[in-house]
């Protein structure tokens, strides 16, 4: 199952995760994620380069894609 463990890893990958306080890598809206991964309903918009905010202990931010119409 190459397909699924790529998802996966994918889904799971610390490099779309954000820790509190690190800086923004670039401008948009981040989501809170907590420990398990699932979204809490926390948005925030960030820009580059500035700080995101606190979250409980084990939760991340992640940055959402840009919504269309």
């Amino acid at each position: 199952m190459p397909g699924f463990a790529g998802l996966l890893l994918a889904l799971m990958s610390p490099a779309l995760d954000h820790s509190p306080g690190d800086l923004a890598p670039e401008t948009g809206h981040y989501e809170e994620h907590n420990i398990f991964g699932t979204p809490s309903g926390r948005i925030v918009h960030a820009n580059e380069g500035e700080p995101l905010p606190f979250a409980p202990r084990g939760f991340t931010w992640r940055l959402r894609p840009p919504m269309t119409c």
